[in-house]
């Protein structure tokens, strides 16, 4: 029944089920307090709306005075720069959940997960209906359509290639890096396409030829990308104290000694909660994924690269790339739910993600307290909390290790009940 119903009237009832949300968080989710407002990054996006607004010279810190889409569509509206901005989150992220409903409807050949999908999406204090409602200077919701266009264009690209499908993908990441720079990496979807490199009973064999065509077509939609980029840095000026600052590499050196592997295996948990240990699992499942989507693996491989090593905001990059790891997981539990479902293991799941979610708790305001701990977190922090101790690169050490070591304990649960239920699989097939 479920099924038919959103098999016929999925994106009616994800409409339905965004509007509903969107009235709850609008009445019961206060907004950000830092800079009267505009939040930590948003103070930037802020400056560079207003002087659009007023006609004047963009100049503002680097990187974000690159960032153009966003601030150009606020400064058309006639309302507030923040409430322009949140009116555009709004509309922004209500097309990013229809788009990613269809698209992993039709990836996943079932309604049921896509809208879990969706709505795990909608839910989750870090997905873009809540946060941008709470914290509305950003440039992340536009980008997000940005982000499922690329992934429904290399959807078609991989069914089947034809240059009008190309040249409209080129187009997409061109537009989008006026959103956020890092759109010109899904270009890197194109590589794998067309089997340019096979792997059969632990050989690889590579097609030349094949290969060379698609490094070709990945460098020029990457490059058509980085003009847009290049345009942007134009159009603009960074602030020269900023400008001798920032840069791509030295973001990367910089983060590779102050991230760690904990940091970021505890990001993914923040995001995701335990619902990525069956990957692991059931890993010839995650495998076998990859091979019918081959195209999917470098922008994967990518998620990580850029999670771990872009900067600070893990959570932030992880979201970028939900839709592609949603898929994997999705996959995952659909092949081997009659081993998922048991109750000993989809209960205390289902708990731990309430408080993942954050559904009955509100997202703090962001550096108000005091540095010391003062109160356990259970999978997040419950009590005398702050924004930056919901992050795993930011927040206090203490409340890290806390929610990592919970998480690490009931994945070691969630690991111990898979091998009892398959021992009991094996006992009753030898019977």
């Amino acid at each position: 029944m479920i099924a038919r119903l959103l098999h016929a009237y999925g994106y009616v009832i994800v409409g339905m089920v965004y509007i509903a949300l969107l009235l709850s968080y609008f009445y019961t989710q206060d907004r950000i307090e830092y800079a009267n407002g505009q939040g930590m990054d948003g103070v930037k996006y802020f400056t560079t709306t207003l002087q659009m607004m007023e006609s004047q010279p963009i100049v503002n810190k680097a990187p974000y005075v690159y960032r153009l889409v966003p601030p150009y569509l606020a400064a058309q509206l006639p309302f507030g720069i923040l409430d322009n901005f949140l009116i555009i989150n709004w509309i922004a992220t209500l097309m990013s959940c229809l788009l990613l409903f269809g698209y992993a409807k039709v990836m996943l050949k079932n309604a049921v997960p896509a809208f879990l999908i969706t709505l795990y999406f909608m839910l989750h204090w870090s997905g873009y209906l809540r946060l941008y409602t709470y914290y509305p200077a950003n440039c992340d919701t536009v980008a997000m359509v940005f982000i499922m266009l690329s992934l429904i264009m290399l959807r078609l690209l991989h069914q089947g290639f034809t240059w009008w499908k190309y040249l409209l993908f080129c187009i997409i990441l061109f537009v989008g890096v006026f959103t956020r720079e890092f759109i010109a990496f899904f270009a890197f979807g194109v590589l794998l396409m067309n089997q340019p490199i096979q792997y059969n009973d632990g050989i690889f064999k590579v097609r030349k030829i094949r290969l060379i065509r698609q490094v070709g077509l990945t460098a020029v939609s990457f490059g058509i990308g980085l003009i847009g980029v290049y345009i942007t840095h134009q159009l603009v000026t960074a602030l020269p104290d900023q400008a001798s600052k920032y840069g791509f590499l030295r973001t990367i050196y910089i983060t590779m000694h102050s991230k760690s592997i904990f940091m970021l295996i505890t990001a993914y948990f923040y995001v995701f909660g335990v619902l990525w240990i069956p990957l692991i699992y059931f890993y010839k499942t995650t495998l076998d994924f990859f091979k019918s989507q081959k195209y999917l693996i470098p922008l994967s491989l990518l998620s990580i690269v850029i999670a771990w090593f872009g900067g600070g905001d893990t959570e932030r990059f992880i979201i970028w790339f939900l839709p592609i790891t949603f898929l994997v997981i999705a996959r995952v539990w659909m092949t081997h739910w009659k081993t998922l479902k048991s109750a000993w293991i989809l209960i205390p799941t289902l708990i731990s993600l309430l408080f993942t979610t954050r559904v009955f708790l509100d997202i703090p305001q962001a550096l108000v307290k005091d540095t010391d701990m003062t109160a356990l977190p259970f999978f997040t922090v419950v009590q005398n909390q702050d924004f930056v101790d919901l992050l795993s690169y930011a927040g206090q050490k203490e409340i890290i290790t806390a929610t990592l070591v919970q998480y690490l304990a009931l994945s070691a649960y969630m690991v111990f009940m898979l091998q009892r239920k398959r021992k009991e699989k094996l006992i009753i097939f030898e019977q």
